[in-house]
């Protein structure tokens, strides 16, 4: 995929380096911490401090640079969104950031950004008997980040994408792309909803709410 912010790329500034390029002083911006020792690329600040964080960087091979805390981390709040999709509804806190905000993260596992591959950036070791089968029927269009937008308009439930899209929600799927074990990782989880629990998150509650009341 070609790069979209080349001028940025070159100019090689990261969320670890960012304040030797800034004149000004800065607090502490969000995502700042949660993603140090990432060397995450930035393509801007906005003006409330929020870093834009260069799209490539949410790629299965970069994600997998990652400390193993921060992968972990990423990892647990990846299985909190398939069990509870109220969390991502809410928008909550997780670990101080907020849910749309952590890199790698999906509501859905279509939601690529524009242009974005799905292979590069969901498709983990797992999922390659399907997309094999899916190129093979000569489906590779589908695959398409316009295409899985409207998946589930298009798609039957016995689709090979339908079958990709379900094992995405795994737990199998979340342990490969995140390269993490799954002892430490279900460890991080079971944490997560602790913290939550107690910042006052009743996610059964939520998740009756989301499911039970249109909105």
């Amino acid at each position: 995929m070609a790069d979209p912010y080349p001028t940025a790329t070159k100019k090689g500034i990261t969320v670890d380096n960012i304040r030797n390029h800034i004149m000004c002083e800065l607090t502490e911006l969000p995502r700042e911490k949660f993603y140090k020792e990432t060397k995450l690329l930035l393509i801007g600040l906005t003006e409330s401090g929020n870093m834009l964080i260069h799209p490539h960087e949410a790629s299965i091979q970069r994600i997998r640079e990652w400390p193993e805390k921060t992968r972990l981390r990423s990892a647990a709040a990846q299985l909190l969104v398939n069990k509870y999709p109220c969390t991502w509804r809410h928008m909550i806190n997780c670990y101080g950031v907020k849910m749309d905000q952590l890199v790698g993260v999906k509501r859905d596992p279509w939601q690529l950004g524009y242009e974005q591959p799905f292979v590069e950036h969901e498709g983990a070791e797992c999922c390659q008997p399907f997309i094999d089968k899916i190129m093979a029927s000569g489906g590779s269009d589908s695959l398409s980040d316009k295409a899985l937008r409207q998946w589930e308009v298009w798609a039957e439930p016995t689709d090979l994408i339908s079958k990709l899209m379900k094992h995405c929600r795994t737990q199998t799927h979340v342990i490969k792309k995140w390269k993490v074990g799954r002892e430490k990782l279900l460890m991080e989880y079971e944490r997560l909803k602790v913290i939550l629990r107690l910042e006052g998150f009743n996610l059964e509650q939520m998740q009756h709410e989301y499911e039970t009341i249109p909105f």
